[in-house]
């Protein structure tokens, strides 16, 4: 930037070097600071991005467009990290995975007017990330009833333990598939200071501002309502922003039940406990279902040690029951 003898701003374009992109990656990143292959993936897609934004602002002739990296070293590392990317993630759950910040992002966007139906729209939101169930699961007035989640905090606050074993009604012929999922106390509590501070009426914990019960499909539809308040209002304090606008069409309501998964598959793993806790809670019949979300916590958390040994055994054919898990998403 300099100024003319007319005292107007004059701008000069940056000239774009040859390969400049390129031999960062190469030099400075992968072989004199000896970052990873995904790491050294990571930055070169920032700075392409600058790149192309100085371009659309006008300081530079060209944005700098890279296929492949000069060392065939770093570009078979980098084809090895999209590999077992695949491999341990074939249903894209990275982006529809939420972590605990981008959870309260979601949560701190719904956007009722009324602060019981927002306190309630909340709820619905909570118990999906803290217990696993799908939408259709949580408005299920015979799944989630006052009385019932009354009794099983009563019997959590005797026996004084942190979560209770909670019997729901879940997807399968006839009546549904029983499968008992973990109720923490403290989302328990909080529901029941809800319903006696907006003296909710009858016995559904999740209705209507009439009491009855809501759409199966309401839950999917409070999600996306949430999801597009984060993309209007957020701005530059808003946690991962970018993530919500790149995955605005692959995040779904459905999201919160593989998050839950992916946190629990981790805490077991952490506390080196069998997997077959996780099969249960999430009322799978096929251990393989439950090893695709295994393989992704090992993706997103482990080492390459771990990532390499669950590489070993792969899944061998996606089941009928793993396909209805992982693509039949509530839109």
């Amino acid at each position: 930037v300099s100024k003319t003898r007319m005292g107007q701003t004059r701008y000069t374009k940056f000239m774009t070097l040859p390969y400049f992109l390129e031999a960062y990656c190469d030099k400075h990143l992968y072989r004199e600071k000896g970052l990873a292959a995904s790491t050294v993936q990571q930055y070169h897609g920032s700075i392409a991005k600058f790149y192309k934004g100085m371009e659309s602002l006008g300081f530079v002739e060209k944005g700098i467009e890279v296929t492949e990296f000069i060392n065939r070293e770093l570009q078979e590392d980098i084809k090895l990290v999209e590999g077992v990317k695949n491999s341990l993630d074939p249903f894209n759950l990275y982006a529809k995975y939420l972590s605990p910040k981008d959870f309260d992002t979601l949560a701190g966007h719904v956007t009722k007017k009324s602060a019981r139906l927002r306190k309630r729209d909340e709820f619905i939101l909570r118990v999906a990330y803290e217990t696993g169930c799908r939408g259709s699961e949580v408005v299920d007035p015979d799944n989630f009833s006052i009385r019932r989640i009354r009794s099983g905090l009563k019997r959590a606050e005797e026996e004084q333990k942190s979560e209770f074993l909670y019997a729901i009604k879940g997807k399968g012929k006839g009546s549904g598939k029983v499968r008992k999922i973990s109720f923490p106390t403290a989302l328990a509590k909080d529901i029941m200071r809800y319903v006696l501070t907006f003296r909710i009426p009858g016995d559904i914990a999740f209705g209507s501002i009439q009491n009855t019960s809501l759409s199966s499909s309401y839950p999917s539809k409070l999600y996306k309502e949430c999801k597009d308040a984060i993309i209007l209002n957020g701005n530059a304090t808003t946690p991962n922003l970018d993530l919500w606008i790149r995955h605005l069409q692959t995040r779904t309501f459905h999201g919160l039940r593989h998050s839950y998964a992916t946190d629990l598959a981790n805490r077991l793993r952490a506390l080196n406990e069998s997997y077959e806790l996780l099969r249960e809670r999430m009322g799978h019949v096929s251990i393989d279902t439950t090893r695709i979300y295994i393989n992704f916590e090992i993706l997103l958390h482990g080492n390459p040690e771990q990532q390499n040994t669950a590489m070993v055994n792969p899944i061998p054919a996606f089941s009928e029951e793993c396909h209805d898990e992982f693509t039949s998403e509530e839109a």
